[in-house]
């Protein structure tokens, strides 16, 4: 699995203390109002929430979320990782390649550990809410 390097000419991201991890029932609200400023609907993100396989994660910055990954670990035809999208919050423009990367790289760890011998990236975008 290949990890993506910050890029040298981007913010340094030890400057955002921020934590990537597992959506929890609280992330709901945060997440669908990221997930919809790019068009996916609510029911979409449940569906993700709910899916036996998919995992939603987020960006936490000073106790707010301001990025979202949906990734989905695939048991089908050996064992592959999909990050289907990553959404970062428009307050955050300066960073969003630096956290975009900090994203991808944990959702490598997590195919990683669940045996992902690659891992696919769908979707990244630079729409972002307001």
């Amino acid at each position: 699995m290949s990890i993506v390097a910050a890029r040298i000419l981007e913010p340094d991201a030890r400057h955002l203390a921020g934590a990537v991890r597992h959506a929890e029932a609280r992330d709901v609200a945060p997440v669908a109002r990221l997930f919809a400023s790019i068009g996916v609907d609510a029911a979409a993100l449940e569906a993700a929430r709910h899916h036996p396989f998919g995992h939603v994660l987020v960006f936490e910055l000073e106790g707010v979320v301001c990025a979202s990954a949906y990734v989905i670990i695939d048991p089908s035809n050996g064992l592959s990782g999909r990050l289907q999208i990553v959404v970062v919050d428009r307050s955050l423009t300066e960073y969003r390649k630096v956290i975009e990367e900090r994203m991808i790289g944990v959702a490598a760890a997590l195919c990683e550990a669940y045996g992902c011998k690659e891992m696919h990236i769908r979707a990244l975008t630079d729409r972002a809410t307001e």
